[in-house]
């Protein structure tokens, strides 16, 4: 029996973008902490540093990606953005039980960056998804 679902949703919803841009803020929080530690001390030490806020964005992050790419993932079967999300966390293990703290700054923008590849994969594979139109 073929698999057939619907397509009446456009092929990037809101909470796909939303999900997309909250890995890139993510990825350029990693990227700027250096520059803002060394210039802002005062803006670094109190928000952006702040483990809880490398916590909340990460879980945020990789929670709402693992919701979106697995229900795509029942529409296309491509395993690639399930994958680089998979890819995103194990950064993030290596660095925290491997690496240590020093590896942070290339590490934790890497796991966001993954996670926006995910994204730019999993809406290439729904934009040419050929697929039954359910009723």
């Amino acid at each position: 029996m073929p698999h057939i679902h619907s397509h009446n949703t456009p092929s990037v919803n809101k909470l796909e973008r939303f999900g997309f841009w909250l890995s890139l803020v993510c990825a350029i929080h990693c990227l700027a902490m250096p520059l803002i530690i060394t210039l802002l001390p005062f803006i670094g030490s109190t928000f952006l540093a702040n483990h809880t806020t490398e916590l909340w964005v990460l879980g945020s992050s990789w929670t709402l990606a693992g919701l979106l790419l697995l229900k795509d993932f029942r529409k296309h079967s491509k395993v690639l953005p399930l994958f680089l999300l998979g890819m995103s966390i194990v950064s993030k293990m290596i660095e925290v039980l491997v690496l240590g703290e020093s590896s942070e700054k290339f590490m934790a923008p890497l796991g966001g960056i993954l996670i926006a590849i995910a994204y730019y994969f999993n809406w290439k594979y729904n934009a040419a998804c050929k697929c039954e139109t359910g009723h």
